[in-house]
C-alpha cells in the first residue's frame, strides 16, 4: 500500500501545472493564432487611436465612475510597483476586479473591509471570537488570500491576517481584487486571490478634502487628506478618527445567554489612521518613494451569545505601522523595495460579563521586514520578462502564548520568473514560475516548492475576450497555525492548490462590462481546524469549484446597474465516505446593485447582498446550516456649492435579524447623515 506522503507527492506531480489543461492551452495557442488573424485588420484601423507612436499608455486608468472590471495592457497584471513601457491590446488573463472612489461613495465604504463586501466572488466575514474583518475568495479562506498595501504584504506574521477595518479609505486611490492566477510576481501567499490596496501617491495637482459623519448608536467619523506638488516631487497625506458605541441588534433577535436583545454587548470601537507619503520623480538613483501609515485601535470582542461559557475579552491596544521604500531607477530596469510592518496588541480578558475585573493581559509583538527587486526586460517588440526576488523575515514576541518559549521566526525566500508573449493584438500567453524556500527557525527545519502558472487571453472580437489560466499556489503554516497554544502544530505540511479558471468578458459599451467565472481548486493539505476544540491539521484533498457571474457599469448617462452571482461548491470528504460543504463557505451569493442621478446633483445608490447556504460548528461541534440572509442598503447625496457634498445612507434597512457565524448576530437597521468637501 502507498503511504498517504508518497501518494501526495505523486498527486502533486501528476497535477502539477495542471498538465491536461497546459496541453489544451499550447494547442489551442496555435489554433487561435491562425483564427485571430481575420480580425486583425479590424482593430488596425483604430491603431492610431490605442497605441501611441511614443510608447504611452494604450489603456489610460479609466475615472473613478466607470469603475472598470478588467486591467488590460498585460497578459497579467502586474503590481503597481512595476512599470512596463509596452501595452498591448491583447486581453488580460485574469478579471480584475477595480474598487474605485465612486465605488466607495456608493456604498458609504470607510474602510478596506466595507469596500470588499460588494465585490463578486469576495465573502467579507467578521470574525466571531477576533471582530476582523477579513476577506475570503472563493472559498478560501483569509489566511491563503494575499493583502497588498502599495505592493507590501501587510497582513500579521503571525496570524497572517490583517483587520480590513483597521485600514482607512481616507489614503486609498483604489483597490484591485484579483483571483485564481494573479502574477507570480506578487509572491508568495497568494492562493486563493490577491487585494492590493493602492494608495494615493504621486500627486501632480494640490488638493484638500474631507469630511464628518454622524450615524445612530454614536457612530462619529471625521476624515481629512491633502496633497499636491510640481511633477517632480509630491506629498499627500491624511487622517481619520472613528467610534461607535454597542451596536443594535435586529428588532427580530431574541435574547439568549449573556446575549439580551437591544444592543450587541461589548461591540464598541474606536480607531484612528495617519498616512504620510513623499514621491520624488528625478532623483540621482530614479524615481523615489516613501511612505508612512499607521493604525491605533481598541475594541470590544462580544461574548458568543447563547454559550454556556463564553470568553469576555477587549482589545484594549492595538497598533499596526507600515513603512515603505521604494526606487524604480533611472538607467537601469529594476525596481526595488523595501519594508517594514509591527503590530504591537494588549488583549485583555476579564473574569466576567461586568468586564470590571481583570483575569489577564496578553501582550504581543508581531513584525516583518523584507525587500524586493524586480526586473522587466523587452526582450523583443512582442515578449516582456519580468523577474523578482524577495525576502521576509516574520518575528512574534508574546509570553505565555506559544507553546515552547516566548519568541518564534519565519523566514520566506521567492525567486520568480514570467514572461509574456503577444501572439499579436488579439492573443497573449503567459506562463510563469515562482520557488520559495521557507525556513522554520525555530525547529531549524527547512522546505521549499516550486509553483508553475499559464495563461492564455483571446480577444474574439473588439468587445468579446477569452481567458483560460492553469496555476499551481503553495502556502507555508502560518507562525500561530504551528506555534499557538492550544491550537498550533508545529508538524503541519504546507497546502497546495491547483487552480484552474475558464472565462469570458463582454464589454457592452464603455464603462459597462459583463464576465462569466468558471473556476476549480484542488487543494492538497488544507490547513484547518476541523472543529473548535482542536489543533490545526492538514486535511485530505478538498475541492472547491464554482461559477462567477457579474455585470455593472453605467447603462445609461443616468443609471447605473450591478448584478453578481456567485457559486462555491467548498466540498470536504469525510471518513465515512461522505462529503459536505466546508464551514464558512457559503454556498450561493447574491450581490444587486442601482445608482441614479435623480439630477445633475442629487445620486441615490442602492445594494443589497443575499447569502445561503453557509454552515458552521456548533459548541458542540455539530455541523450546522446558518440560515440565509438578505441585507439592503441605501444611500442618497447631493452636491452643491461646487465642492462640497451631503448625504444620508442607512445599512440593514430591512432591519434583517442575522448571523455569519453562529453565536455572534450582526448589526440591525443603522441611520448615518454626513457632509464633505473636496478642493
Amino acid at each position: 500500500m502507498i503511504n498517504r506522503d508518497l501518494r501526495r507527492k505523486m498527486n502533486s506531480n501528476m497535477h502539477l501545472p495542471g498538465w491536461a489543461l497546459i496541453r489544451l492551452l499550447l494547442t489551442a495557442t496555435a489554433c487561435l493564432a491562425s483564427v485571430a488573424a481575420w480580425g486583425s485588420a479590424e482593430l488596425q484601423n483604430d491603431a492610431g487611436k490605442v497605441n501611441s507612436p511614443s510608447g504611452a499608455e494604450a489603456n489610460p486608468r479609466p475615472s473613478p465612475d466607470e469603475s472598470t472590471a478588467e486591467s488590460a495592457g498585460t497578459a497579467f497584471p502586474l503590481p503597481e510597483i512595476i512599470v512596463t513601457r509596452r501595452r498591448a491590446r491583447a486581453p488580460s488573463s485574469v478579471i480584475v476586479r477595480d474598487v474605485t472612489p465612486a465605488d466607495f461613495a456608493a456604498w458609504n465604504a470607510h474602510t478596506v473591509g466595507d469596500s470588499l463586501t460588494y465585490v463578486p466572488g469576495v465573502n467579507v466575514q467578521i470574525g466571531g471570537s477576533s471582530a476582523d474583518s477579513r476577506a475570503w475568495i472563493r472559498g478560501f479562506r483569509d489566511r491563503d488570500v494575499l493583502v497588498l498595501y502599495d505592493g507590501i504584504p501587510i497582513a500579521s506574521g503571525f496570524e497572517g491576517t490583517v483587520d480590513l477595518n483597521e485600514i482607512s479609505l481616507t489614503a486609498v486611490r483604489n483597490i484591485q481584487v484579483m483571483k485564481s492566477a494573479p502574477s507570480v510576481i506578487y509572491g508568495t501567499n497568494g492562493m486563493g486571490g490577491v487585494i492590493d490596496v493602492i494608495p494615493q501617491t504621486r500627486v501632480d495637482d494640490d488638493y484638500l478634502a474631507g469630511g464628518a459623519e454622524l450615524g445612530s448608536d454614536g457612530r462619529k467619523l471625521i476624515r481629512a487628506s491633502a496633497g499636491g506638488g510640481n511633477g517632480s516631487v509630491s506629498y499627500a497625506a491624511s487622517a481619520s478618527y472613528q467610534r461607535a458605541d454597542d451596536y443594535s441588534l435586529s428588532e427580530g433577535f431574541d435574547a439568549v445567554a449573556y446575549q439580551p436583545a437591544g444592543t450587541r454587548v461589548n461591540s464598541d470601537f474606536r480607531r484612528s489612521n495617519l498616512f504620510v507619503s513623499l514621491d520624488a520623480a528625478e532623483t540621482p538613483l530614479g524615481h523615489a518613494s516613501v511612505f508612512f501609515n499607521v493604525s491605533d485601535a481598541e475594541k470590544g470582542l462580544p461574548p458568543e451569545a447563547g454559550s454556556d461559557d463564553p470568553d469576555f475579552e477587549r482589545l484594549t491596544h492595538s497598533l499596526r505601522t507600515t513603512l515603505g521604500v521604494s526606487n524604480r531607477f533611472a538607467h537601469l530596469p529594476l525596481t526595488a523595495k523595501l519594508y517594514y510592518n509591527s503590530y504591537d496588541s494588549d488583549l485583555t480578558a476579564y473574569t466576567d460579563a461586568s468586564y470590571g475585573e481583570v483575569d489577564e493581559i496578553e501582550t504581543a509583538e508581531d513584525y516583518s521586514l523584507g525587500g524586493k527587486l524586480y526586473a522587466t526586460l523587452e526582450t523583443s517588440g512582442h515578449n516582456q520578462l519580468v523577474i523578482s526576488g524577495g525576502v521576509q523575515k516574520d518575528v512574534y514576541m508574546a509570553e505565555g502564548e506559544l507553546e515552547n518559549g516566548n519568541k518564534a521566526e519565519l523566514a520566506t525566500w521567492t525567486l520568480a520568473v514570467e514572461d509574456q508573449y503577444w501572439i499579436n493584438d488579439r492573443l497573449s500567453l503567459a506562463a510563469g514560475l515562482i520557488h520559495t524556500y521557507f525556513d522554520q527557525t525555530r525547529l531549524d527545519r527547512t522546505r521549499s516548492a516550486t509553483n508553475p502558472q499559464i495563461a492564455l487571453a483571446w480577444r474574439v472580437s473588439r468587445p468579446l475576450s477569452i481567458h483560460a489560466s492553469a496555476a499551481q499556489r503553495t502556502r507555508f503554516p502560518k507562525l500561530r497555525e504551528l506555534y499557538r497554544r492550544r491550537w498550533g502544530n508545529p508538524d503541519l505540511k504546507e497546502q497546495t492548490a491547483n487552480n484552474y479558471e475558464l472565462g469570458l468578458r463582454y464589454e457592452h459599451r464603455p464603462g459597462w462590462s459583463s464576465d462569466l467565472s468558471l473556476f476549480r481548486s484542488d487543494v492538497d493539505d488544507l490547513i484547518e481546524r476541523p472543529n473548535r476544540d482542536s489543533l490545526y491539521q492538514n486535511l485530505d484533498r478538498v475541492t472547491l469549484s464554482g461559477i462567477e457571474l457579474a455585470s455593472r457599469g453605467w447603462i445609461s448617462d443616468d443609471l447605473f446597474a450591478g448584478l453578481a452571482y456567485t457559486c462555491v461548491d467548498a466540498e470536504e470528504k469525510l471518513d465515512d465516505g461522505t462529503s459536505r460543504q466546508l464551514r464558512s463557505r457559503p454556498r450561493h451569493t447574491v450581490m444587486l446593485e442601482l445608482r441614479y442621478r435623480l439630477t445633475a446633483d442629487t445620486l441615490i445608490s442602492v445594494n443589497s447582498i443575499r447569502v445561503s447556504g453557509l454552515y458552521d460548528l456548533t459548541g458542540d461541534g455539530v455541523h450546522t446550516r446558518v440560515p440565509s440572509y438578505l441585507v439592503f442598503n441605501a444611500r442618497a447625496s447631493h452636491a452643491f456649492a461646487g465642492r462640497w457634498e451631503a448625504y444620508v445612507a442607512v445599512s440593514n434597512a430591512f432591519d434583517e435579524d442575522y448571523v455569519q457565524r453562529l453565536g455572534n448576530p450582526r448589526e440591525g437597521r443603522a441611520w448615518l447623515a454626513g457632509i464633505g468637501f473636496d478642493f
